[in-house]
C-alpha cells in the first residue's frame, strides 16, 4: 500500500472512530496508545510480518488469523484487537503508525494537552524545565507536555515550538535579525 495524503485522511478516520469507541466504553486511552505503540514496534522490527499484513496477495482471512496468532497472546484490549482485525482485513496495517499519531492527537485534544518542543543552548535544570512548562501552560490554558533538547549551535536563549507556533528568543536569531537591519540601512 502506498502511503499518501489519502492515507493520512484514512488514518485520521480510523483514529477518530477508535477514540469514540474508547470514550463510549470508558476505556483507558493511555493503554490503547501504549498498545498501538507496541504493535507498531513489533511490525517495525519484523518487516516480513508488516508486509504480509498489508499485502493483497495474502488472503484477508489469513492476515486476520496471523494478527490473532501474533498479537492475541500479548493481552491486548479487545478494542485494539478489533482495530487490528479491521485494518488487517482492509489492507490498512501499513498506516498503523499514522493511526497512532492521529489517535494521540485526539486524546491530547480531548484532555487539553499541548505538546511543546524546547531547544536550548544548554541542558535546563529540572527546576527550569518545570517553571517553563508552568509558564507555557498559563499562556496556552492547557497542560503542556514538553520535550527538551539542546543545540550547541545556539549561543543562548530558547526556541519553543508549541502547536503551530514557534517562539524564537535565541541569541543566534537575534544576531541574524540585527545583521539584517544593519545591512538594510545601507
Amino acid at each position: 500500500m502506498k502511503i499518501s495524503g489519502e492515507s493520512q485522511v484514512i488514518a485520521s478516520r480510523y483514529a477518530k472512530a477508535l477514540f469514540q469507541v474508547v470514550l463510549e466504553k470508558k476505556e483507558d486511552s493511555e493503554r490503547i496508545d501504549r498498545e498501538l505503540r507496541d504493535v507498531s514496534a513489533v511490525l517495525e522490527a519484523n518487516p516480513e510480518l508488516d508486509r504480509a499484513l498489508g499485502s493483497p496477495a495474502v488472503v484477508s482471512s489469513k492476515r486476520v488469523a496471523i494478527v490473532e496468532q501474533v498479537f492475541g497472546k500479548k493481552k491486548l484490549s479487545r478494542t485494539t484487537m478489533n482495530l487490528l482485525g479491521v485494518m488487517t482485513a482492509k489492507e490498512r496495517m501499513p498506516i498503523l503508525p499514522m493511526v497512532r499519531t492521529a489517535y494521540r492527537r485526539q486524546v491530547d485534544e480531548h484532555e487539553k494537552v499541548e505538546n511543546a518542543e524546547v531547544v536550548s543552548s544548554y541542558a535546563l535544570s529540572k527546576k527550569e524545565e518545570k517553571a517553563l512548562i508552568g509558564r507555557l501552560s498559563e499562556i496556552t490554558g492547557k497542560t503542556v507536555r514538553a520535550e527538551f533538547r539542546t543545540d550547541p549551535e545556539l549561543v543562548g536563549g530558547l526556541i519553543i515550538k508549541i502547536g503551530n507556533l514557534i517562539y524564537d528568543s535565541s541569541v543566534t536569531t537575534q544576531l541574524a535579525r540585527l545583521k539584517e537591519r544593519l545591512l538594510s540601512t545601507h
